[in-house]
Order: C-alpha cells, then structure tokens, then sequence
C-alpha cells in the first residue's frame, strides 16, 4: 500500500486529483465571531478587538477615553486607547 501525496490517491497513488479538487481544512474559528467589535486572525484564531472592546471575543467594553497622540507616516491618526479600572 502507498502513502501518496496530496494530490494523488489509489491502492498504487496512480490517480491524480487537480489541486482544486482538494477540500481545505478548515481554519481555526475565533470566539463568537469577535462580537463584530474586532476582526479575526484566521490562522491563529485569535481577535483583535476594536479600540474599546477586549476580551477574547471582543465582547467587553467599558470606558475608554480615546486621545489622538499623532499622526503616522502615512497620515493615519494614532490614538492612545485609556481605560478606567
């Protein structure tokens, strides 16, 4: 019996399959979609929240004082993100 690559299969891996004919395996899936308050890294399936929101889904948000500091090199505007205990 073969161990065959990828994109081959059968008793001896004699047949082809096209490389668009393979299924992905699902990425990991970030908690609860990031509550739509972040976006979520498909490979790590991690959030990264939004300025005012945390947690691991991104569902707590709470006070936050949003100060612009500067603008970046390409003329984005930088905020420091304060949060009240």
């Amino acid at each position: 019996m073969c161990r065959c690559a990828a994109d081959h299969s059968g008793s001896d891996c004699s047949v082809w399959r096209p490389a668009y004919a393979l299924a992905a395996a699902p990425g990991p899936t970030c908690a609860n979609e990031c509550s739509g308050q972040g976006t979520c890294n498909a490979t790590s399936g991690e959030c990264a929240c939004y300025a005012g929101w945390s947690g691991d889904d991104c569902s707590l948000g709470g006070d936050h004082t949003l100060t612009p500091i500067a603008d970046d090199a390409n003329g984005r505007q930088q905020l420091l993100d304060y949060s009240y205990p």
